[in-house]
């Protein structure tokens, strides 16, 4: 089910470079999930984010997952559209958008993160050391950044 890729070439030294070739090789494994339920990888990613509650702000969705807000609302209109999520005002801040999962996007979502954990558990059982990766991503995602 999965594929070994062979380094034919001397790895790169640059960590960063080192992570995003790792990050290709972990969504080429959850792919065949997201495919499976007619998603792209960044829809499988958004979905993969909601916890079991299926409720949460746009720009908390946002800033998870990394995208430009444009972006993410694109993703969103996309999950829409499928009928997974629906976007509703807060209660709280009326300015605010609250993006809520159907009974459809809490099943998908849950295979979308039960496929990031089967991954995860996957790598750990060949020393992947999670904590010290979650304190890596944890430091590159708050490190400050200049402004283009």
């Amino acid at each position: 089910m999965f594929r070994y890729r062979m380094l034919r070439f001397r790895m790169n030294d640059n960590v960063l470079l080192q992570m995003l070739a790792a990050t290709h090789v972990v969504l080429d494994a959850v792919g065949s999930t997201a495919a499976e339920h007619g998603l792209t990888l960044g829809e499988a990613h958004v979905l993969a984010l909601f916890d079991a509650g299926g409720r949460l702000p746009q720009r908390q969705l946002q800033i998870a997952s990394g995208n430009r807000a444009s972006t993410t609302s694109s993703l969103l209109d996309r999950l829409r559209d499928k009928g997974l999520v629906q976007r509703e005002r807060s209660t709280d801040d009326r300015r605010a958008v609250v993006v809520v999962l159907t009974d459809r996007g809490q099943s998908v979502a849950a295979s979308a993160r039960a496929a990031f954990a089967t991954e995860t558990t996957r790598l750990a059982a060949h020393g992947l050391d999670v904590a010290q990766l979650q304190r890596a991503t944890a430091c590159i995602l708050t490190a400050p950044t200049e402004a283009t």
